[in-house]
């Protein structure tokens, strides 16, 4: 495991060969939902908890300012602010907002970034609902800028730039029943800022939705549709790929079809699902 003054040493925002450590591969969005009926509501899954709220926070001038102890478990918090999440630091009274349209907001350098680099550490306390326990626990950040450090117990979990793409780390390994607490360390500028530079407004922190997600440790890591048409326009061909979590695990897929009154039209249980002509006017006038 890292050390804090490893993490801090090695300057990950300043290096345009490193965008994450140990950020789960981009897949569709999937909720967990525990059977088909509680799919097709489309509410909340009894599978995810959001970590949503408010966290504890403390604004720092620069990554090397924070204390290695503020990412500990037992660190004591109880003097800091609290901060909302998903929010911007800047419009909960920390910072200061930039608004820049044909520069950047710091020396045109690249990678590197100004040394005064405003660096948010958030801190939460959670539990972990029973029902969670013996699956495999994902949590996934939708939206965090411009780059962050996650700890999870005091351990360190991973890293991730891109800001507007999801990071999803494993935290099976991590969580323990009853209480945990997670720490991720914002930092404002990265070399991942350059990329990111539109006529915009610039604002930080964890920006988007953060999602416990508990799965089977074999289930549907992802799936991909596609409904290509043949050269006359007319029929189309229904194709569903997935990939299993568990490559060698004896698995079968059931896929089924719902209209939009939520009727099922097609269902089949198989390893390799085949073809099927189904015809479905859709609510249109031909």
């Amino acid at each position: 495991m890292r050390t804090f003054e490893q993490i801090i040493s090695a300057r990950e925002w300043e290096n345009q060969h490193v965008t994450h450590h140990n950020v789960l591969a981009a897949h569709a969005p999937l909720k967990a939902y525990a059977n088909k009926e509680a799919a097709l509501t489309k509410q909340d899954s009894e599978n995810q908890l959001s970590l949503n709220g408010e966290w504890k926070f403390k604004l720092f001038d620069c990554p090397e300012s924070v204390l290695a102890a503020s990412v500990e478990s037992d660190f004591d918090d109880s003097a800091w602010d609290t901060i909302a999440v998903p929010s911007n630091w800047q419009l909960q009274g920390f910072d200061k907002p930039i608004y820049t349209n044909v520069k950047y907001p710091f020396a045109d350098t690249p990678p590197y970034v100004p040394e005064e680099n405003p660096t948010g550490l958030y801190r939460l306390n959670f539990n972990l609902p029973k029902h969670f326990t013996g699956k495999r626990q994902t949590i996934t950040f939708d939206g965090v800028n411009s780059a962050f450090h996650l700890w999870c117990n005091g351990k360190w979990v991973g890293y991730s730039q891109d800001s507007r793409l999801a990071a999803e780390f494993d935290l099976t390994d991590f969580l323990v029943e009853g209480e945990n607490q997670l720490s991720a360390m914002v930092i404002r500028w990265s070399d991942g800022s350059y990329l990111e530079d539109q006529d915009m407004w610039w604002l930080s922190g964890i920006f988007r939705n953060v999602t416990l997600l508990a799965k089977p440790q074999i289930s549907i890591q992802d799936v991909q549709i596609l409904t290509p048409l043949d050269a006359c326009y007319r029929d189309g061909w229904l194709n569903v790929a997935t990939s299993i979590s568990e490559k060698n695990a004896a698995n079968r897929v059931e896929v089924e079809l719902f209209d939009a009154q939520g009727n099922s039209v097609f269902g089949v249980k198989s390893a390799n699902c085949g073809q099927r002509i189904i015809d479905e006017k859709g609510p249109w006038l031909e």
